[in-house]
């Protein structure tokens, strides 16, 4: 078994769910999307999602994103979708049963930590090796958290053999489960991926070129390359005279990589390392050093030679070579097929174009409405702050009234004075506050003789006591309000705004229902005119297959033998 999870990971949810795994435009060749899937996927498992189709899970994973990205937490994704694969050995594809696949992917799924969020699993079968293909939404739909990346130990796991987190870190706890499950399942583990081994690149441009891969040289392989060659290097005269050197020692240099990342390599029969990794610290000898020595670059001195890369034994083809037929110029009926298909194909994507940029607007006015109501909410609840306000500072003055009440021989006038002390304090509220005596509100009820209180002014100054705390209370209260109020204009103001740009986007999409059979009127228009465009491609291939055995038969050529 074998996992890979790509560096780069899907960006577009209709791009990367449906067609590049049920079958790309290069794969259906103008057949339907039906009879490249029956031909390409073995099963297909969904999580969260009921329709087995390209189509279908698009639509639903779309939908799904629409919703949990407005209730997500926290940071949003970089990238909504995580896709990984797990292939299997060709040796081993008897024993990868579709039970067998489907027991592995649900075990891998719980290990990941994907338990619960919305995505599916596809089984491909049009390759020697079967292999599993995982996407799924990093938004989990009930907690609307994001998917942790971090390769930090669950509850019940040994704590892995690294620290590091995001992408890398996810890539270390899938190698790590997947080799678990191979060897709790009996499958092969496949050679880990370093020194020593075949680097992820290489194994699939050899894929790709239907050859074997070099594995990469050890430390000890390069270390005695090193030795070995050193002196050819030191004393060679001009790449001719290099690779003669070279050959003798069962070595040849060849270039690798495309771009800026092109490499001179030393390759042997099997094996590869860069140039720059056997001679790390000869500094002198580098491509641009060797170049510079010679008056040649490599490519140009290759390219004069017919040099190519060391040869691989290739795989057996699985059928004879069919005979090629000649090429032939388009006539005035391809021209009009080409037109016809580019119509299409325009049509196709304005029609992608036009649903994705409604999407969009879609997006917008959910995320607008959100706003409203969120400050809508932080309106009301800022209000109902003020309203409470407003009652204590109500119940601090009915204190205040019934303690005067309590304490003075002749409340009214009590009252009025501490009524006239307010207003008096609002002007000066800080000598007020230091000057705050009720006592001189009026006379206390009750007598003092000989420096005994009586019962009735005892009670009279426990009066005041409660007075000064109800007018603290009142106080502190009048400030809240005070501060609210000033801060409720501009919340409200807030709330109008964020409820004026809903109504906006509102008038631009509809509402929900007008939404969402605006959407599906779109995909079914997407579908219609990517089925007209697959419909002209199969016409013109049965006009292809017509004229090709009406060819055959004038060769007498039996293309069906």
């Amino acid at each position: 078994m074998r996992a890979k999870m790509p560096a780069r990971q899907p960006d577009n949810i209709a791009k990367a769910t449906g067609y590049q795994f049920f079958g790309s435009a290069s794969d259906r060749a103008g057949r339907s999307l039906a009879d490249v899937q029956a031909e390409r996927v073995a099963w297909v498992q969904g999580y969260g999602i009921e329709a087995k189709d390209a189509p279908g899970i698009t639509a639903t994973l779309e939908a799904h994103h629409l919703v949990v990205m407005q209730n997500r937490t926290g940071r949003p994704p970089e990238s909504p979708l995580l896709h990984f694969s797990i292939s299997f050995d060709p040796k081993e594809a008897d024993k990868a049963t579709p039970d067998k696949q489907r027991e592995i992917a649900g075990q891998i799924i719980e290990r990941m930590g994907l338990a619960g969020h919305v995505g599916f699993v596809v089984s491909h079968k049009d390759e020697p090796h079967p292999h599993m293909h995982f996407v799924f939404h990093r938004v989990h739909p009930e907690t609307g958290k994001t998917w942790e990346e971090w390769a930090r130990p669950r509850d019940g796991e040994q704590e892995l053999p690294t620290g590091r987190g995001g992408l890398v870190g996810c890539k270390v706890r899938l190698n790590h489960h997947t080799r678990d499950l191979a060897r709790e399942h009996g499958f092969n583990i496949s050679q880990e991926i370093g020194q020593g081994r075949t680097s992820e690149a290489e194994y699939h441009e050899a894929r790709r070129e239907g050859r074997a891969p070099f594995q990469t040289f050890t430390p000890e392989q390069r270390t005695e390359i090193r030795g070995q060659t050193l002196p050819a290097f030191r004393e060679a005269t001009g790449w001719a005279d290099l690779t003669e050197r070279l050959q003798a020692q069962g070595l040849r240099l060849g270039m690798a990589g495309k771009g800026s990342k092109a490499a001179l390599y030393v390759y042997s029969d099997t094996h590869k390392a860069k140039l720059s990794d056997v001679f790390g610290k000869e500094k002198d000898i580098r491509t641009g050093q060797l170049a510079e020595r010679f008056g040649q670059r490599f490519t140009d001195y290759a390219r004069e030679n017919g040099l190519e890369a060391p040869e691989r034994p290739e795989r057996a083809p699985e059928r004879p070579e069919a005979i090629q037929e000649p090429q032939i110029a388009l006539d005035d009926e391809g021209d009009a097929y080409s037109a016809e298909y580019a119509r299409r194909q325009g049509a196709l994507d304005e029609a992608i174009r036009e649903r994705d940029a409604y999407q969009a607007e879609v997006s917008q006015q959910r995320a607008a409405e959100a706003s409203a109501r969120e400050a809508e909410q932080a309106a009301a609840a800022l209000a109902a702050r003020v309203a409470g306000m407003d009652r204590e500072a109500a119940q601090a003055r009915a204190e205040i009234m019934a303690a005067i009440a309590e304490a003075f021989a002749n409340p009214a006038e009590a009252q009025k004075a501490w009524e006239q002390y307010e207003v008096e304090r609002e002007r000066t509220r800080r000598l007020a506050d230091r000057a705050f005596k009720p006592e001189r509100f009026g006379i206390l009820r009750g007598k003092v003789r000989a420096m005994v209180k009586d019962g009735e002014r005892r009670k009279a100054l426990a009066a005041i006591e409660r007075l000064k705390k109800a007018r603290a209370q009142l106080v502190a209260a009048r400030e809240r309000v005070e501060v609210a109020r000033l801060t409720l204009p501009a919340v409200q103001h807030k709330e109008q705004q964020a409820k004026r740009h809903w109504r906006e986007w509102t008038a631009r999409t509809g509402d929900r229902q007008e939404q969402e059979n605006r959407l599906a009127q779109q995909n079914l228009n997407v579908r219609e005119k990517a089925a007209a465009l697959a419909e002209l491609s199969r016409e013109r291939e049965r006009e292809r297959e017509i004229d090709r055995d009406d060819r055959g038969r004038d060769r007498g050529i039996d293309w069906n033998d």
